[in-house]
């Protein structure tokens, strides 16, 4: 099962979930009414795949514990953003209460320094940068999900686009960070949207 964490509209479980029918899809979001669109439209075209949850990243559904072997936080915004970059104990710890042994966490940010000064100021990020990478994200995640086994072994992004862990904490386990398979521009395309988010 893939979880997609600050979902949005929807889209990227809605895509993933018509095109993959073999495998399950829930689309979290906080706001149920940004959900509307999608999952309408699954309805409509009977995806039986996936399912949309309105729910806060700090208050995730306890019947979602352990059924993912796949989250992702793709673009997200808000709430959301300022928990990933920092990063949040509180919201590592739900994000890897999702996961199964096993399981991957893949994170992409889409915050460009000139044109979401605004937010990132009204968020009170840290520059998104290789030294924020390398220093005190790579150390959130590696020891943020305690009490649950940490995210793995960090290695950094020169892109800075994003983060792909083994979300097992299983010292024997080679997983880590790795780049990107997509920059968030090629994320939002393969959603069908031919611009990511002005």
């Amino acid at each position: 099962m893939t979880i997609d964490l600050g979902t949005g509209d929807g889209r990227l479980p809605y895509v993933l979930g018509r095109d993959t029918p073999d495998r399950f899809f829930v689309g979290i979001d906080a706001n149920a009414a940004a959900l509307r669109r999608f999952s309408g439209r699954a309805d409509r075209e009977r995806v039986g795949n996936l399912v949309y949850v309105r729910a806060a990243a700090e208050t995730l559904p306890s019947e979602l514990t352990g059924v993912a072997d796949s989250v992702t936080t793709i673009l997200h915004w808000g709430s959301l953003l300022a928990a990933a970059a920092r990063p949040s104990a509180e919201v590592l710890r739900s994000i890897r209460a999702l996961c199964q042994p096993g399981a991957t966490l893949t994170v992409v940010f889409g915050l460009d320094a000139v044109r979401d000064r605004a937010e990132a100021a009204r968020l009170g990020l840290p520059p998104l940068d290789e030294r924020h990478l390398r220093g005190a994200l790579a150390s959130g995640y590696a020891r943020r999900a305690s009490p649950s086994p940490p995210f793995a072994r960090w290695t950094p992004t020169t892109s800075g686009a994003g983060l792909r862990p083994d979300a097992t904490g299983d010292p024997g386990r080679r997983g880590g960070f790795a780049a990107p398979s997509m920059t968030p521009v090629e994320a939002a395309r393969s959603c069908g949207s031919s611009r990511p988010r002005d």
